[in-house]
């Protein structure tokens, strides 16, 4: 089935463009499948949301980033268990961040009356100047150019060496943050690293409409479709096609993939294992949203400390096992994995089938 959704997958797609604004805090989709979760769940409410303190030398640099986060509320209204899902790089935006979650409060979420955890929060925290110039600076537009020149060129060396050079340059604001991760996947799509790739349009789409060209924009949600369903990451593949479709329902490339996604779920639904290639980043973690109910871990190589399950209603920490099989109860609702362990640590997770198909 997998091979079949695989089949005729061709698309074209447009090229990256040029194009740049108080603290802002956004509330991110869940990535998950449908799910039935306990209709009697009231969901926290907010009492006290304090915005991150703008670190002062980012301010004298005039420097803009972002931070996104995954936090448990606890049955006490207050926040446990922050930890960093992705950034724009910059660690006093994270410190910042991280600080500002860990002093919120809740009015708790219940179940039938009695209070519980609510363990699937995710948000991004945009940290922006409220004078900045609009659009890159000349310095960034050359450098970005030349970039682009050589990875057309196929000289990926040199362009390695250009985009590094880039890298260390502090970025000003969000127009030139989304550019120099718009370059970053082109550079990683030529070099055929495809998880690279991905990783850094993932950085690009929550907030990429407000700075790429619509083109631009498409672009970026579509291929990272693509790249999702490669890695049989499904969620994230559903996720990628309601952005697209909030974006602009309109849009051909809707239609287009719309057959995929009836694909999908029957592939989620089938008697098939789902196995993801997984790999630990340089925050010592990698993060999944599950499509199923029911996985384990797989060909690990190299070393995995522990799995924490993040659901709507319930965490979890795990010490990883090989062979272990976890099984989540649906009352937990939608789930989010945090795989944790020593950096450049391979291994499979295998989202398990609730039936076995005949051999």
């Amino acid at each position: 089935l997998l091979q079949a959704i695989f089949l005729g997958f061709i698309i074209c797609f447009s090229s990256f463009q040029l194009m740049a604004s108080d603290i802002a805090e956004k509330q991110m989709p869940c990535h998950a499948i449908k799910s039935k979760i306990d209709n009697t769940v009231k969901k926290a409410e907010v009492i006290n949301k304090v915005a991150p303190k703008y670190p002062i030398d980012a301010a004298r640099k005039a420097q803009e980033g972002w931070v996104r986060l995954s936090y448990v509320i606890k049955e006490d209204g207050s926040v446990d268990l922050p930890i960093i899902e992705d950034s724009s790089g910059i660690k006093s935006f994270e410190k910042s961040a991280e600080r500002a979650v860990k002093s919120w409060t809740f009015d708790p979420a219940t179940r039938n009356g009695k209070t519980i955890e609510q363990c699937q929060n995710s948000v991004q925290l945009n940290f922006k100047m409220h004078k900045t110039p609009k659009g890159a600076s000349r310095q960034f537009v050359k450098q970005y150019r030349k970039v682009l020149k050589l990875i057309n060129e196929q000289a990926l060396d040199d362009a390695k060496q250009a985009l590094d050079k880039l890298a260390k340059r502090p970025r000003q604001n969000f127009y030139e943050d989304k550019f120099f991760f718009s370059v970053k996947a082109s550079y990683f799509q030529a070099r055929g690293d495809d998880r690279q790739e991905l990783a850094n349009l993932k950085k690009l789409i929550p907030a990429g409409k407000d700075y790429l060209s619509n083109n631009s924009y498409v672009y970026s949600i579509v291929r990272a479709f693509q790249l999702a369903l490669i890695n049989n990451e499904l969620s994230s593949t559903l996720y990628f096609y309601n952005k697209l479709k909030q974006f602009d329902a309109t849009n051909e490339k809707v239609a287009i993939l719309a057959p995929y996604i009836e694909k999908i779920e029957q592939l989620i639904d089938s008697p098939e294992h789902i196995f993801v290639a997984a790999q630990i980043n340089e925050r010592l973690h990698w993060n999944h949203y599950l499509a199923r109910k029911s996985f384990t871990i797989a060909n690990i190589t190299g070393k995995l400390n522990s799995v924490d399950i993040r659901c709507d209603n319930h965490f979890s920490t795990y010490n990883v096992d090989h062979e272990k099989k976890w099984k989540i109860p649906a009352s937990w609702g939608k789930c989010q994995l945090f795989v944790k362990g020593e950096q450049g640590t391979k291994f499979n997770l295998v989202e398990l089938a609730a039936k076995q198909g005949k051999a």
